[in-house]
């Protein structure tokens, strides 16, 4: 399985270039998710979720975990039915979900449109991501069924 998609950078501060964004799908609907290289794993907005269709499964909640300068977030987890980056497809892929808001405030003070979620390392590594500046892409690849089974897993204690 093997995909390039473009990225597009939002500007920060004096118009310098920040945060890499990609477009992907998730249960067929559009959506904007930054690449994070620091982020450990694959994050949607709460707020937005209905929005995706994601399934909800109680026997993937926890109640907190741990980000930068933030102390504990409350967060639930869930899987959506499919996850297409270009070509590149999964189903039944996990995400944590947590609320966004104050990176989507962020974003708009600097004239960015706001993102529905996190691209974080856990996909990054899985697929043997290459992150490609000077052509603007990001390279995803890897064989599906191992991938799956990664995932299938996430979770689940």
């Amino acid at each position: 399985m093997r995909s390039v998609l473009p990225l597009r950078f939002l500007s920060g501060m004096q118009g310098q270039q920040s945060h890499i964004v990609v477009d992907v799908l998730i249960n067929g609907f559009a959506a904007s998710m930054i690449i994070d290289t620091g982020a450990s794993n694959c994050v949607l907005d709460a707020e937005r979720s209905e929005r995706f269709r994601l399934i909800h499964d109680p026997s993937l909640e926890r109640e907190s975990a741990i980000g930068i300068g933030s102390g504990s977030l409350s967060i639930s987890l869930s899987r959506c039915d499919r996850f297409e980056l270009g070509d590149f497809k999964m189903d039944k892929f996990p995400f944590v979900l947590l609320d966004l808001s104050t990176v989507n405030e962020t974003f708009g003070k600097a004239g960015c449109d706001p993102v529905d979620g996190i691209i974080g390392t856990d996909l990054l590594l899985a697929a043997n991501s290459v992150i490609d500046y000077k052509s603007a892409t990001i390279l995803f690849r890897g064989n599906k069924r191992a991938l799956e089974k990664i995932f299938r897993n996430i979770f689940i204690s």
